[in-house]
């Protein structure tokens, strides 16, 4: 029996949860110059990650390239391609942002988002895990993972962390796919 590609990304996805370390973006360094940790150009094996590790938006970056999406800004050659920034950039041009709501019920994929702002405040990515409002994503001191709740990290800053989301996004619709007989 062969495992169809869907099955293959959601067990990629479930080696990497708990085991893959978080790794920054260095100040100055093109998302272009090598794959990790932001995973533009394409999806290595999970030893490779767990090795190299994967920031917030290289996990979204993985999910986009498992599901046969482009990454923003590889095409054009964006020296930020795939970063919180060049996210934020494609996802506002294309009118598919919404003022993220923390009383609102997302559906699973979603993907919320805080912009980047400079060097320190980098921003951030997450998606919607489940319909418990669980939340996948990667950052300092957990590395990929799922918290309980959005507000488990939307509380990082008093105000609210998230800004933004792409309630439409459908990050992890490789999960309800059925394989083929």
């Amino acid at each position: 029996m062969t495992l169809d590609k869907s099955s293959i990304i959601q067990s990629m996805l479930t080696e990497l949860i708990n085991t893959t370390p978080y790794v920054s973006w260095k100040e100055g360094e093109s998302t272009l110059s090598q794959n990790p940790p932001f995973y533009c150009l394409w999806v290595p094996t999970v030893v490779e990650i767990r090795a190299a590790g994967c920031n917030c938006a290289g996990l979204v970056n993985l999910l986009q390239l498992s599901n046969g999406r482009p990454v923003p800004g590889v095409a054009t050659g964006d020296f930020y391609a795939g970063g919180t920034d060049s996210w934020h950039t494609y996802l506002k041009e294309a009118c598919l942002l919404e003022p993220f709501d923390n009383n609102r019920r997302y559906p699973p994929g979603a993907l919320l988002l805080r912009r980047y702002r400079d060097p320190i405040d980098q921003g951030h990515m997450a998606i919607i895990y489940d319909d418990d409002q669980k939340l996948l994503h990667s950052y300092y001191g957990a590395g990929i993972t799922i918290d309980r709740t959005v507000a488990s990290s939307h509380e990082w800053r008093s105000e609210g962390y998230y800004e933004f989301v792409w309630p439409r996004a459908d990050l992890l619709a490789f999960m309800r796919r059925q394989p083929s007989s």
